[in-house]
């Protein structure tokens, strides 16, 4: 089921190496009513949303993710949009096609 969204406004993205999801803190606009919430997406997913990011801003991509080192090789990644000066990434008419898990706040 394709999961689409009027606007979203997305203020972090994060997964660490090895993770089958990605979270990302976000603010969802539908049908004029908007809500907090998380969503666990694909990388897939993940992909179409850098992509819709980059077009917004040339000077943004993914190698602006920021990198920790957890131990054990492991390495935790976070985009953030205050590290771009921006309270928040604002997408418009986002789609999602594989499910995702949402929690609303």
């Amino acid at each position: 089921m394709v999961s689409i969204f009027e606007k979203i406004e997305i203020s972090r993205i994060q997964f660490q190496e090895g993770d089958r999801e990605v979270v990302v803190n976000c603010k969802i606009t539908q049908n004029g009513e908007s809500t907090e919430t998380t969503l666990w997406i694909t990388f897939s997913d993940l992909n179409r949303i850098l992509s819709r990011i980059e077009c917004l801003n040339s000077d943004t991509d993914s190698s602006l993710f920021k990198t920790i080192y957890m131990g054990n090789n492991e390495m935790f990644y976070e985009c953030d949009s205050k590290n771009f000066g921006l309270d928040s990434f604002m997408l418009e008419e986002l789609y999602f096609q594989q499910p995702i898990r949402q929690i609303r706040a």
